[in-house]
C-alpha cells in the first residue's frame, strides 16, 4: 500500500509540475507567437475585433514595405557586424585574461579578479553619461567601432569569468606536457587549453553575441544618425513615429528573433554542457 500512495504522490507531484511548466511557457511565448504571426497580416487584419492570432490572408507586404521604407537590410548588417566582432574580441581578449587569472596563485590575482567581475555589476544606467562623454571625446560616436567597443568592454567580466572556470577544469599536466614540447604560454593557450575547452568558448560566444544583438541603451546613446543604427533602434523609431505602422514593426522585430531562436535551438547542446561543465571545479 505504501509503494501505491508513493507512486501516486509522485505522479501527483510530477503532473503538477508539468501543468505549471507548460502554463508559464505558454504565457511567455504566446505574445511572441501572436506578434510573429501579426507580422504577415495584412494592416487591416492587426487592427481588427475581435482580433484573431491565425491571419485569414497570409502576405509578405510588412516585410517589403519595412525593407524599402526603413532599409531594413542595412540595419542588419550593421547589427550583424558589430555583435560578431564584440563577440570575438570578447572571446580573444577574455581567454587572454582568463589564463592567468585561473593558473596563478600569487597575492594580487584574487583582488584582479573581483575588480573585473565588479565591472559587469554594475548597472548600465550608471556608465550611459560617462561612457558617452569619453567616447565623445575619442570621436567614436556614429561609429562601428564605437558600439564594438562599447559591447566588447561588457561583454569582457563575463567572458574572463565564464572562461576562468572552464580552464580551471583543464588538469595542469596537460600545460606540463605541452612546456616539454616547447609550446610557449601563448602556445599553450591556443593550441592546448581553447580546444579543450570548445564547450565553453561555445557558451561565452553566444552570450556575447546575444548580448551585442539585443542591446538598446547603448546603441541609443552612441548612435545620433541613421549611419550606426541597429535594428533594436529601428523597433523603437517606429514607436516614436506619428504614424503607427504596427505591421512593420512586428515585421522588423521578428526579425530580430530570428538569430536568438536560432543559437537557441542548434547550440543548445553547448550551452548545456558549457553552463554545467563550468559549475563545478574538479
Amino acid at each position: 500500500m505504501e509503494n501505491v500512495f508513493g507512486n501516486r504522490k509522485y505522479w501527483a507531484k510530477k503532473a503538477i509540475y508539468i501543468v505549471a511548466v507548460t502554463v508559464i511557457s505558454v504565457l511567455y511565448i504566446l505574445p511572441v507567437i501572436w506578434m510573429s504571426l501579426s507580422s504577415f497580416k495584412p494592416t487591416k487584419e492587426i487592427f481588427q475585433s475581435p482580433p484573431r492570432i491565425i491571419p485569414d490572408t497570409v502576405t509578405l507586404d510588412q516585410y517589403i514595405n519595412a525593407f524599402q521604407s526603413n532599409n531594413v537590410g542595412k540595419h542588419i548588417f550593421t547589427t550583424v557586424v558589430i555583435a560578431v566582432f564584440s563577440m570575438v574580441f570578447s572571446l580573444l581578449i577574455g581567454s587572454m585574461m582568463a589564463y592567468p587569472l585561473a593558473r596563478k596563485t600569487r597575492k594580487g590575482y584574487g583582488a584582479i579578479m573581483a575588480v573585473v567581475i565588479s565591472g559587469r555589476m554594475m548597472p548600465a544606467a550608471a556608465l550611459c553619461v560617462p561612457m558617452y562623454m569619453i567616447f565623445r571625446m575619442l570621436g567614436l560616436i556614429d561609429t562601428h567601432i564605437g558600439l564594438i567597443v562599447c559591447y566588447t568592454t561588457f561583454n569582457l567580466p563575463f567572458s574572463v569569468f565564464l572562461i576562468r572556470s572552464f580552464i580551471r577544469q583543464v588538469p595542469y599536466e596537460i600545460e606540463e606536457s605541452g612546456k616539454i614540447d616547447g609550446c610557449t604560454k601563448t602556445g599553450i593557450l591556443f593550441r592546448l587549453l581553447l580546444p579543450l575547452i570548445a564547450p565553453g568558448l561555445a557558451t561565452t560566444a553566444i552570450f556575447s553575441f546575444l548580448l551585442a544583438w539585443n542591446d538598446l541603451l547603448f546603441a541609443i546613446i552612441l548612435t545620433t544618425t541613421e549611419k550606426v543604427r541597429t535594428l533594436s533602434v529601428l523597433v523603437t523609431s517606429y514607436n516614436a513615429s506619428r504614424e503607427r505602422l504596427y505591421g512593420e514593426m512586428y515585421a522588423v522585430m521578428t526579425i530580430t528573433l530570428i538569430p536568438v531562436v536560432l543559437l537557441t535551438i542548434f547550440a543548445q547542446k553547448y550551452l548545456v554542457e558549457g553552463l554545467t561543465a563550468g559549475s563545478v571545479k574538479g
